[in-house]
């Protein structure tokens, strides 16, 4: 009971649901889907530009520290109130099934170059390498997370604006990332980012938090019971 209560401190009883079920839906788009592709055709997006942005292994730490990036974005987001985490997480949630169709029926590849140097940052980079094969880069999941860190954070009053320009700032760092260890392509950057922002587009017409709301009331983890007034989704919110 204690651990319980420790971890409803950092994530809210209301966010177990919708976490959990991002998170199965990642794997199941990023990991899963490849044993379904590895055999078709794999199509390649990258620009010209691409072939000008140079190699540069120390940028692993900020594609690597995303990791904890995402972890304090996503805790953020879910102590912001129950209303803005569904909103959120039901977005990425939507987002995630739109790359697993993408991934599904485009998968896509890339060569990567051969790094040469033989500094910490330049074996981290083969590292990694080998453990994320060349496919399902478009749209790049590692933008599409930081996205939407910064999207849900900037919907927080209680934040401060140096914070949220903090998070601005490192979901760019992130984006920069992927393109200077050629982890992504220039359009996997914004196909990540269009992508969230169709989640939430769609989340917004179709209310489609409102699933994930009525689970967490069957399973009560919800601290009050909602009634919504107004338009589909998005009108007024009262407790009974």
């Amino acid at each position: 009971m204690k651990l319980i209560g420790k971890l409803e401190k950092i994530i809210p009883k209301y966010a177990w649901l919708p976490v959990a079920a991002a998170l199965i839906i990642n794997y199941i788009a990023y990991f899963v889907s490849r044993t379904f592709t590895t055999s078709l055709k794999h199509y390649r997006l990258d620009t010209p530009w691409d072939s000008q942005i140079p190699v540069i292994p120390v940028f692993v730490v900020v594609y690597l520290g995303a990791y904890v990036f995402w972890v304090v974005g996503y805790c953020t987001i879910a102590r912001g109130g129950e209303r803005l985490c569904l909103e959120i997480m039901s977005a990425d949630i939507i987002a995630k099934l739109i790359c697993l169709v993408i991934f599904m029926i485009y998968p896509t590849t890339a060569t990567r170059p051969e790094i040469t140097g033989s500094d910490l940052f330049s074996e981290a980079l083969r590292v990694l390498y080998v453990l994320d094969p060349a496919d399902n880069f478009f749209p790049s999941i590692h933008c599409l997370e930081s996205w939407a860190c910064f999207r849900g954070v900037a919907r927080r009053k209680e934040c401060s604006r140096v914070f949220k320009a903090g998070c601005f700032l490192t979901a760019v760092a992130i984006f920069l990332s992927t393109l200077f260890l050629r982890q992504h392509m220039i359009p996997d950057v914004f196909g990540g980012i269009l992508v969230f922002e169709a989640g939430l587009f769609l989340t917004r017409c179709f209310g489609a938090q409102r699933l994930l709301e009525k689970l967490n009331q069957w399973l009560h983890l919800s601290k009050k019971k909602s009634v919504r007034e107004g338009g589909a989704g998005y009108g007024r919110e009262r407790t009974e």
